[in-house]
């Protein structure tokens, strides 16, 4: 009995012990991002990464876009920020004068650097001043938002050739109002929605690419916000004009329903990403009947195209906050694997930006691959001014101004269409909210200086870019 008590003691001992060692050798890496799409996707890749790591357990935590930025700041504050996160629209210099990165250039090897283009790590994209602090989460080379997304089963319902999407601006408005007007108020048009106020810019986005606004809404040959130039009120007066061709409410009613509309043949025209495949698929609308073009051009011809920078792709960072830079680097490299980034364009979310990856092979979807064949023609090499100054890079109220911008641009442009507002009125408001928005940028840049970070006004002018062409820089 002494002896069976003993073992059974000793058992419990070697259990205790392990669960202990198992204990202390576990470590955890959150990775924080807004994609609500991937959910499966980061499943997935949790189970497969932490099969072949025991040591290491991953928590993919996915928070919804309009809290992201918030949940985040507030993440820092408390010291409780994740491992690794996800950001657009602020990108290295700036993220690091914030105290949020920490470089990853120690853990860079020559393999690696090698498949991903010097451009998404170069100064003032995911490096400043010789640190590599981000890798980019996808393509910069192909526009992400602003496609025509053209329901070809409702087209045929009302006669019109399905495969002869809308080219002009024109056409856009007569077919739109043709659906509408005979649709006996169950089919509609045009898809355009508002709620919140700046999802407008999905809607209206590809067609103000074509007059040169792009998504930057700086104009970097005058080195000044241009919310008051004629193309924005241009843009204002086209919208007015197609607005009684809307799906009903379109200011009440968010994407989400609008993409079930447009799945479910109510729909004919529908403005968005280039997540929209992948997002239909994982709704359960994967026999929709559509296809995918550029956004319609002008009449009077195309004054302008979606300006790509590397900046225009997220990033994903890891953060000043990790614990084990050595563990979450081995999470952040498998990110950056072939394997990954072969899955994650299978998945349909996007292009890899690794040259290692062909993803004209591994896209699944045709319509992600049609986009391929025509993304060239919608869009030209722009500019940032990190590429005159890597200084520039540093003034975080030249992201507020235009972040802040691109929110009430967007606002504006929505209650003025509710109201059924003149253009006149447009362009005041615009004109208006321009001065303060520009005096924003001023300032910033007035308060770098006096942090003494070398930085001037010139850095954020281009005069001589066409918008035409490529911005071929040295």
């Amino acid at each position: 009995m002494k002896k069976i008590t003993l073992l059974l003691t000793l058992l419990m001992l070697v259990l205790v012990s392990a669960v202990n060692v198992a204990g202390q050798s576990v470590t955890t890496v959150r990775i924080w991002s807004w994609s609500q799409e991937q959910v499966e996707f980061f499943a997935d890749m949790k189970e497969l990464f932490e099969a072949r790591n025991p040591g290491i357990k991953l928590e993919f935590e996915t928070i919804v876009q309009d809290q992201y930025h918030t949940s985040l700041n507030l993440a820092f504050r408390g010291e409780t920020a994740p491992d690794i996160f996800f950001y657009a629209d602020i990108h290295a210099p700036e993220l690091n004068e914030m105290g949020y990165l920490r470089p990853v250039t120690e853990f860079l090897t020559p393999e690696l650097t090698e498949r991903i283009p010097s451009e998404y790590i170069s100064e003032g994209a995911g490096a400043f001043q010789g640190e590599v602090y981000g890798l980019p989460a996808g393509s910069y080379r192909v526009a992400r938002p602003g496609y025509l997304y053209y329901n070809r089963k409702v087209m045929s319902q009302f006669d019109l050739d399905p495969d002869r999407p809308p080219q002009t601006w024109s056409e856009l408005k007569e077919m739109s109002y043709y659906i509408t007007e005979n649709g006996n108020g169950e089919v509609f048009g045009l898809g355009v929605f508002a709620r919140p106020a700046n999802d407008l810019e999905r809607g209206l986005v590809g067609l103000a690419s074509t007059l040169g606004l792009g998504t930057e809404h700086f104009d970097f040959r005058q080195g000044r916000f241009g919310y008051d130039s004629e193309e924005w009120v241009k843009l204002y007066e086209y919208a007015l004009e197609l607005k009684d061709s809307f799906f009903p409410g379109f200011s009440t009613i968010d994407k989400s329903i609008g993409r079930v509309m447009f799945a479910q043949d109510r729909i004919a025209f529908y403005f968005d990403g280039i997540w929209m495949p992948s997002v239909w698929n994982e709704m359960g609308y994967d026999n929709i009947d559509y296809g995918v073009a550029p956004p319609p051009v002008p009449d009077s011809g195309r004054k302008g195209y979606h300006y790509l920078v590397p900046t225009a792709a997220p990033y994903w960072y890891m953060s000043s906050q990790t614990a084990n830079p050595e563990v979450t680097w081995k999470v952040m490299e498998f990110m950056f694997s072939d394997e990954y980034q072969t899955e994650w364009v299978k998945r349909g979310f996007g292009y890899t930006p690794l040259n290692s990856v062909d993803n004209a092979v591994h896209t699944p979807d045709p319509k992600l691959r049609e986009i391929l064949t025509f993304a060239d023609d919608i869009s030209r090499l722009g500019v940032m001014p990190a590429m005159k100054n890597p200084e520039a890079g540093k003034v975080e109220g030249f992201s507020r101004a235009r972040a802040l911008g691109a929110k009430m641009i967007w606002e504006i442009m929505t209650s003025c269409l509710i109201q059924n507002a003149p253009a006149s009125e447009f362009a005041a408001r615009a004109k208006a909210y321009n001065e303060q928005v520009n005096e924003v940028f001023m300032e910033a840049v007035e308060d770098a200086r006096r942090e003494r970070i070398h930085v001037s006004l010139e850095d954020f002018i281009f005069a001589d870019w066409d918008p035409m062409k490529d911005y071929i820089v040295d």
